[in-house]
């Protein structure tokens, strides 16, 4: 029985792992090791505190005109790289939803980036349609090459676990925090941790510089 639970896990694993990759580099497949107290990132971490480097190759932009990071400049922007048929980013939707409805008012950005890893999701109106049942309403766009998402997270590192990042950047455009790829959502264990890990760190975003 627990060799047949621990087979499910690693399918719905690999949906969201970089070995699937279009092209570049060799990445781990493995699950990151558990978060403590105080949640932290469990790879990544080095990656804080430095600029977030502009948006590379986005194109069928939904919900919003193109964006840039320097248009964005004064806005906090949570940044979440998604797949279709990825049932971790699915868990997630429902974080990110709340967290759009709660803080787009007060300076709050979210921006999801889709990064196709079949070929069907190469099509707008294939991702698009994940994107509705997700409830997705902020701003998409498609990574067609994996050129962000490369550039982001895949080539600033030895080795990442998933493809699906989530990334929280300031009012001046520097990374504060990061989620190295998966599932949080409000809820129990390792996830809930780091969902509200995440929640505090955009209260904190949206209020800095917010009246300067």
């Amino acid at each position: 029985m627990r060799r047949a639970a621990f087979a499910v896990f690693g399918l719905i694993a690999a949906s969201c792992a970089p070995s699937e990759a279009p092209s570049g580099p060799a990445v781990a497949t493995e699950t990151p090791a558990k978060a403590g107290p105080g949640w932290q990132p469990s790879e990544g971490r080095e990656l804080l505190g430095t600029p977030a480097p502009e948006f590379t190759g986005l194109s069928d932009w939904t919900h919003s005109t193109p964006l840039t990071l320097a248009s964005l400049r004064g806005k906090a922007v949570l940044v979440r790289f998604w797949t279709t048929g990825c049932s971790l980013c699915k868990h997630t939707a429902p974080a990110l939803n709340e967290l759009d409805s709660r803080f787009r008012d007060k300076g709050l950005v979210v921006v999801g980036v889709h990064h196709p890893k079949e070929p069907a999701a190469r099509e707008a109106l294939y991702w698009r349609a994940a994107a509705q049942r997700y409830g997705f309403a902020f701003a998409l766009a498609q990574d067609q090459e994996w050129a962000t998402v490369n550039s982001w997270w895949l080539e600033r590192g030895h080795e990442r676990a998933f493809t699906s990042s989530t990334f929280l950047i300031d009012r001046a455009g520097v990374l504060r925090w990061l989620h190295p790829g998966g599932e949080f959502f409000d809820g129990e264990g390792e996830p809930g941790e780091a969902y509200r890990s995440l929640v505090a760190a955009v209260e904190k975003a949206v209020a800095e510089g917010a009246t300067k």
